[in-house]
């Protein structure tokens, strides 16, 4: 099994705060725009989310870890797809089940903001009411 001590943490606030920023781009008709891969101006928008958000976790310094784990969130859907637990929806197979996602290179460009992560992926609920996670890295879990 690999070492996976220097893994970067993604943790549930941070998933949670990307979510909200990509809603914050879509209102702006931003979310996914190519515009955002040219002179910077996915970092530039990050910083003026970051003036009107202060609390946020998203940054410039956090784009690596957020592709990195759509990446995690990714192999983790397949695997489930695979185990019987989910399946793909219209159109979609193996070979092109995500494949827009983007390399992990720290631009918040437009491939990368075209992605939130699934509510079911964030936070477990039973009936609509949460009761209680577990976060594990890139799984949320029931306690």
């Amino acid at each position: 099994m690999p070492d996976n001590s220097n893994d970067p943490k993604v943790t549930h606030q941070l998933r949670k705060d990307w979510n909200d920023y990509t809603s914050w781009l879509a209102a702006r008709g931003m979310k996914g725009n190519p515009a955002l891969d040219k002179n910077d101006l996915g970092g530039q928008m990050i910083d003026k989310y970051r003036k009107e958000n202060p609390g946020t976790l998203v940054s410039r310094e956090s784009i690596k870890d957020i592709q990195g784990e759509f990446q995690k969130y990714k192999d983790w859907s397949l695997g489930e797809i695979k185990a019987g637990r989910s399946q793909f929806g219209p159109q979609v197979n193996e070979g092109n089940y995500m494949k827009s996602l983007s390399t992990i290179d720290g631009i918040a460009g437009q491939r990368t903001t075209s992605f939130s992560f699934p509510k079911s992926y964030i936070t477990t609920f039973d009936n609509g009411k949460n009761m209680g996670t577990e976060d594990k890295g890139f799984a949320i879990t029931n306690k």
